[in-house]
């Protein structure tokens, strides 16, 4: 499954590939992070691109920021043990 993270003010959104498509113009409006839909699909296709050759071991993600020239980066962040899915219990609110 694709993903695409965006760093934003109020942390990371994560979108994932069944979603892209139906992120509305008002949703990209509402989340005030200055991205068209243009954009997101440049950034989450870099996301794609990124992430061939790497493994679900290497607990790499993709990320989209904004830069201060008010452009998006996207590149390939490791998740720390805070933030890690495989290092939670989801379904009992516990580390494993």
């Amino acid at each position: 499954m694709n993903i695409l993270h965006l760093a934003t003010q109020y942390g990371d959104l994560e979108i994932r590939e069944v979603e892209l498509s139906t992120i509305t113009d008002a949703e990209l409006q509402k989340w005030e992070f200055g991205i068209s839909r243009e954009e997101l699909q440049r950034c989450f296709a870099q996301g794609v691109a990124l992430m061939q050759g790497h493994t679900p071991g290497e607990r790499l993600r993709p990320c989209a920021s904004q830069r201060l020239d008010r452009s998006w980066q996207v590149r390939l962040v490791r998740y720390s043990p805070h933030d890690d899915p495989l290092m939670h219990d989801h379904h009992r609110g516990r580390a494993n």
